[in-house]
Order: C-alpha cells, then sequence, then structure tokens
C-alpha cells in the first residue's frame, strides 16, 4: 500500500513529467522593515533636498531681483546724466556775459565810468 505524501514532503515534490518543483504552499508576503538608523538618513537625505531645492530657487530669485534693480538704476542713471546736461546748458547760459548784462540792466544798474575803473597791479 501506499503511503500519503505529507505536506513537507509534497512541498518539494518534482512533477514526474516535468521535472519542476511544486510548491503549492501559500506564499508569505515579505514585510518591508526600516530601522531607525534608515529611518533617520531617509529623513536627512529628505531634508537635504528640500534645502537644496529650496536654496536654488532662492538664489534664482535673488539674481532675477538683482537684474530688475540693475534695469531700474540704469534708467535712473540715463536720467540723472540728462538732466545733467540740461543744467549745464543752463548755467552756462546764466554765466554768459549777454545775459549778465541783460540781468544787471533790469535791475537798474549801468556801465561803469572810466574814472570808476580801478587796475590792480
Amino acid at each position: 500500500m501506499v503511503r500519503p505524501l505529507k505536506t513537507s514532503e509534497a512541498n518539494y515534490k518534482r512533477n514526474s513529467r516535468t521535472g519542476i518543483k511544486i510548491n503549492n504552499s501559500r506564499v508569505k508576503r515579505n514585510r518591508f522593515y526600516l530601522s531607525s538608523r534608515q529611518i533617520i538618513l531617509i529623513a536627512f537625505l529628505l531634508v537635504l533636498f528640500m534645502s537644496s531645492g529650496i536654496g536654488y530657487v532662492w538664489s534664482n530669485y535673488e539674481g532675477t531681483q538683482i537684474g530688475f534693480d540693475l534695469s531700474r538704476l540704469q534708467k535712473d542713471e540715463r536720467a540723472l546724466l540728462e538732466l545733467n546736461k540740461k543744467l549745464k546748458v543752463e548755467l552756462a547760459t546764466l554765466k554768459s556775459p549777454q545775459n549778465l548784462e541783460a540781468a544787471a540792466r533790469s535791475l537798474g544798474l549801468k556801465d561803469a565810468a572810466p574814472e570808476q575803473i580801478v587796475f590792480l597791479p
């Protein structure tokens, strides 16, 4: 008489026709466990990547702001140079002998008489 196979024997028996091991036992799910050291390492790497990303975005933002400031300052410089040119022209006009003579005559001043002129050595 043929004795029945034990389950442990049946799990590792080979199929007589194909020669493949047959394992009909239930599949055990492998649980994924992390040690506390691995969790700390993962948290550290996460913080590192987040801080580097924030630093990259911040540096680009600062570069953009500096570009805007530079553009505004260049515009202000052009306006001040134009104002400087206008003021130089106005100063030259006010210092001109014709303008000074007209301003003196409007205040009631006259040309000096020859005896009022004093030459210094």
